[in-house]
């Protein structure tokens, strides 16, 4: 086909479009606007219609602006509820700082009195051995057990239960002799046990 050809097609097509758009205008009276005629728009039957539409738009868009405003409102406060939730938190957290430093300066001066506390007490002990040397007296009538007790509470011994085994497993309960002995709490059972029996009992 020849481009005269087609160039006459297509002028003729437009010129048959623009004349079903004048006779669907100006003759059925239907222009491109939902629910408006030409008759009724040339008469101003629709000019209410149009302004009702247009207000209704107007303060639609006024109500989602309100809207906006008040979301934008809103998520203001909640970002100043979110920064004084930091702020408490962090408050919090220095509060626990605080008392687990107070926490653990108990604990050290617990454990510095503790540890004070055993070295007096290993002081009182060797002044307790100290104080143990010297004299002993046995007096007549005592048994085995009373004379084992008196030894571990005068300090000569730390044990009045294994003293006292050591004298019923040798039978040395009949041995000891009543009298003074000169003692020392370095001296082990052994050492006093032979004391007491005048070497009866001998340990080596």
């Amino acid at each position: 086909m020849k481009k005269e050809n087609l160039r006459s097609l297509g002028v003729g097509l437009l010129i048959a479009s623009l004349l079903t758009a004048a006779y669907a205008t100006f003759v059925q009276g239907n222009v491109p606007i939902e629910g408006v005629t030409l008759p009724s728009l040339l008469n101003g039957q629709e000019a209410s219609l149009l302004k009702d539409k247009v207000e209704k738009g107007e303060a639609r868009l006024e109500k989602l602006t309100s809207e906006k405003e008040d979301l934008s409102q809103q998520v203001e406060k909640l970002t100043a509820d979110k920064e004084s939730l930091i702020e408490k938190l962090d408050k919090q957290r220095e509060s626990i700082d605080y008392l687990e430093s107070l926490r653990n300066k108990d604990d050290e001066t617990a454990d510095q009195d503790e540890s004070s506390a055993n070295s007096n007490e290993e002081s009182s002990n060797n002044s307790n051995q100290t104080l143990a040397d010297g004299s002993f007296v046995i007096n007549q009538g005592e048994s085995a057990s009373q004379i084992a007790q008196r030894l571990e509470t005068e300090g000569f011994i730390e044990s009045a239960t294994e003293f006292q085994n050591l004298i019923d497993q040798w039978q040395l309960g009949s041995l000891i002799q009543t009298g003074e002995y000169q003692l020392s709490s370095d001296m082990s059972i052994h050492e006093i046990a032979s004391q007491l029996t005048n070497g009866a009992y001998y340990y080596q």
